[in-house]
């Protein structure tokens, strides 16, 4: 599939193109390996991916600016952390960064997968005799909290006030 990255595009797929991720990734973040390593391909497929987990899984303030729109950007009625209109034609900056962010979280490895005991959580560890409890009430993490908080100024988790998104807690 192709990356479409065109804001406001009946048919786009990401919000933020390779080459735009690329530059972020490589010149402006460190430990980008997991980037560095896959081809364009898998990197193009990393970043629609990221955008329609950010799309599924956020509650996005304002409203989408038109109907034909196939991602939930741009929208109308949003302001950024100082209080500023953002324009409703473009994706904001601070959207195409946690895109890139999230698109390089997923190739680290598959959060699809079944969770080590180590991701799904201890609840308890006995040390006389080794016990281990494994929470099984706890999901696979999906999108970092520092991404969820790099975008306060856009929206919040789904079902933030009672369950919501996994989230990495760094």
């Amino acid at each position: 599939m192709a990356l479409i990255s065109t804001p406001g595009a009946a048919d786009a797929n990401s919000y933020v193109d390779y080459a735009e991720a690329n530059v972020y990734l490589t010149t402006e973040r460190l430990y980008s390996d997991a980037w560095t390593a896959v081809t364009q391909a898998k990197g193009e497929t990393a970043l629609i991916w990221a955008t329609s987990l950010l799309d599924a899984n956020m509650t996005w303030e304002g409203t989408n600016r038109t109907l034909s729109q196939s991602l939930r950007f741009p929208r109308t009625g949003l302001f950024d952390r100082d209080g500023n209109n953002i324009l409703n034609d473009i994706i904001p900056a601070n959207l195409k960064t946690a895109t890139a962010d999230l698109a390089l979280f997923l190739l680290r490895s598959d959060r699809t997968a079944i969770p080590s005991i180590i991701e799904k959580g201890l609840k308890s560890v006995r040390a006389d005799v080794v016990s281990i409890e494994v929470d099984h009430l706890r999901k696979p993490d999906l999108i970092p909290l520092t991404i969820i908080a790099s975008l306060a100024d856009l929206g919040y988790p789904s079902g933030a006030s009672g369950g919501g998104v996994p989230v990495i807690r760094t």
